[in-house]
């Protein structure tokens, strides 16, 4: 019966081809080798190919704090779009520990697309504030928390090429009584592909990421304890490309190398220790399928595997550095599934484990996994987006 009921889900879920998180995600995690809705993000010229959806990405389930909305609209009629996105998800990762009341996970972003010759220019804003303030009480100081990021971004994109790069600005503060732990500093991020299209079927896509960020904290406990200052610096690049060949105007097969990442994060403190971990790949395979089953069907299989090595120094003020290197590699297995009802395009990730034990509809869950890991759906209202392909 379990068995029965599980085809007739699995029928039931099915959907077409479109692009979002959820549909590379599934595609073997290969979003920056691919075009696709969810690309503006760090090529922010792209808003230019979707401007007439509106969009969610619901990420995992009943964490509504991870998932993201926003609609894109043409106006005035003169190849103009505006996008807002709201609950935007950061890279950002700021330093444990400096506040309790806020966070900086989310933004809000603006996006403005525009046509000039035959390029396509964009820019996104990002921003986000968070405070809390609490007056002192009998025995209680006044604890006063903010939290800030503003990321500008601009873009560039065409038939051939895509090229992004943004700077931003996070800032932390916590001031309870005398006491103050500040946080803050900016960064830089450039992102580019270039489509080599070899023939009617096939394209090469090399691609380049660079990232660099240097933040600082002060930490003053009061009372005439001396402060400790702490630096943190980020430098991130990769290049890799793929190769992907159209099967047909509803096929796709992506395959994606990551020929070198190195990602170093540095802890500084000052007159203490000096901490670092690095993390190298060499290489990332990346590997996606997807094929137009039905007229309103479309199934998504990918794989990804990652090999890496971790360093991790530690050098005390003075002392001797000591290193510990860890290699090892990572294998994911991706499936995805999609519906197309009218306008509404919805992508599915599924859990590999379904297709196994199928869902258990009395509990609900099934060996503790659920049938759809994230979702995204996505409402076209016109017929007036640029065709990407």
């Amino acid at each position: 019966m379990q068995k029965l009921i599980y085809l007739i889900f699995s029928v039931l879920l099915a959907t077409v081809l479109f692009a979002s998180e959820t549909r590379t995600f599934s595609l073997g995690q290969s979003g920056f080798y691919i075009r696709d809705n969810s690309n503006p993000m760090y090529f922010p010229g792209t808003i230019m190919y979707y401007n007439n959806e509106v969009r969610t990405e619901l990420r995992l389930k009943d964490r509504e704090d991870l998932f993201s909305g926003g609609v894109n609209l043409p106006f005035m009629e003169t190849g103009y779009v505006v996008g807002v996105y709201l609950n935007c998800q950061l890279t950002t990762t700021p330093p444990f520990g400096i506040t309790n009341n806020v966070t900086l996970s989310k933004a809000t972003d603006v996006y403005f697309g525009m046509k000039s010759g035959g390029n396509n220019l964009g820019l996104r804003v990002s921003y986000a504030h968070d405070g809390f303030d609490q007056d002192s009480t009998a025995g209680q100081p006044r604890i006063e928390e903010a939290a800030g990021y503003i990321e500008i971004a601009g873009g560039l994109s065409n038939k051939q090429f895509d090229v992004g790069a943004s700077v931003y600005f996070p800032s932390l503060s916590n001031q309870t009584g005398t006491a103050k732990d500040d946080w803050g500093g900016y960064g830089f991020r450039a992102v580019g592909r270039y489509f080599m299209r070899m023939n009617k079927k096939l394209e090469y896509v090399p691609l380049a990421v660079f990232e660099t960020s240097s933040t600082n904290r002060e930490v003053q406990p009061g009372a005439g304890i001396p402060k400790t200052e702490i630096d943190y610096s980020l430098l991130n690049f990769g290049i890799g490309g793929a190769m992907l060949y159209r099967v047909n105007p509803n096929g796709l097969i992506v395959l994606g190398i990551e020929a070198f990442g190195y990602n170093d994060r540095t802890t500084d403190v000052k007159d203490g220790t000096e901490t670092s971990i690095t993390l190298t790949t060499f290489p990332g395979i990346f590997i996606g399928g997807e094929a137009r089953l039905a007229s309103w069907l479309t199934g998504r299989i990918g794989a990804h595997q990652v090999f890496q090595s971790t360093t991790t120094s530690t050098k005390p003020q003075g002392g001797k550095k000591t290193e510990i290197t860890a290699s090892g590699s990572s294998l994911n297995f991706t499936f995805g599934l999609g519906i197309h009802l009218e306008n509404f395009l919805i992508d599915l990730d599924l859990n590999e484990g379904s297709f196994f034990e199928g869902p258990y509809f009395i509990s609900g869950t099934g060996a503790g996994r659920d049938l759809v890991g994230k979702m995204s759906v996505t409402y076209t209202f016109d017929k007036g987006g640029e065709n990407e392909e």
